[in-house]
């Protein structure tokens, strides 16, 4: 196995293993403000996977729109905060690829940037990228609410995993409360955290955070899933995967 080390003036240490036709990189970095400040461009160029004399983009940067932003001769629009990370964050510029994902059609694309105006990006669809990211199975995950900012974390793991529906409930036993004032600004707050991991983890679907429910919600709808899964703490000699192969045998 060779090795060889690239250093940039900013202190980014690219170290690539050579092993066959495929190339695997690795990046030290001494801190993540140094990622955020210098171009991460580098990155992106020599993130590639060569493998069976096809070429793969990886490390490639993704983002969601939506149909509407998809214009006539394959032009794409881009907007929003996405506008400012690309130009700010990343400091990508003209003839700089992406990976746009329509959010209404799951569809890759990736795309070329042309033009950068204040509150938009122009960008051309090159070509349609064959994504397998999303499983067939609709997992919906009712997590009670715990204490502090640990919703947070259980969502952006949740979205990581493949999870496509999130529902907070209310037990009764729960200490932290939200508030009916507060719903709609925590909802909007837990939907962005599941909208930036859905990205970094290169899902091609945001998954819906539904409103907050109570155990009578969660029984109402009960008819509407194949399978249920209850976790419980006290529960021996049975495990997960267990669990899951006994329900599917008996159906």
């Amino acid at each position: 196995m060779n090795f060889f080390v690239l250093k940039y003036k900013v202190k980014h240490k690219f170290l690539f293993s050579k092993e066959g036709s495929i190339y695997v990189y690795k990046l030290l970095y001494y801190s993540a403000k140094s990622l955020a400040r210098y171009s991460l461009q580098k990155l992106y160029n020599y993130g590639k996977i060569l493998h069976r004399n096809n070429e793969r983009e990886i490390c490639m940067p993704k983002f969601f729109i939506n149909s509407n932003q998809i214009e006539e001769n394959n032009k794409i629009v881009i907007i929003g905060e996405d506008v400012k990370h690309i130009s700010n964050v990343l400091r990508m510029k003209p003839e700089d690829q992406v990976q746009v994902c329509n959010t209404e059609t799951s569809i890759n694309y990736l795309i070329s940037l042309e033009k950068f105006e204040k509150d938009k990006i122009y960008g051309t669809i090159l070509k349609e990228i064959k994504s397998e990211a999303e499983s067939n199975v609709n997992i919906n995950v009712f997590q009670g609410i715990p204490k502090s900012d640990k919703m947070e974390l259980i969502i952006q793991k949740s979205t990581e995993l493949g999870v496509k529906e999130f529902t907070p409930v209310d037990m009764i036993r729960c200490v932290s409360k939200v508030s009916q004032k507060d719903e709609k600004k925590k909802l909007e707050r837990w939907q962005k955290i599941s909208e930036v991991a859905a990205k970094q983890s290169g899902r091609d679907i945001i998954p819906v955070i539904n409103r907050i429910n109570t155990i009578e919600d969660i029984c109402k709808k009960i008819n509407e899933y194949d399978m249920i899964i209850v976790p419980y703490e006290k529960a021996e000699n049975v495990n997960f995967k267990e669990a899951i192969e006994k329900i599917k045998s008996e159906n």
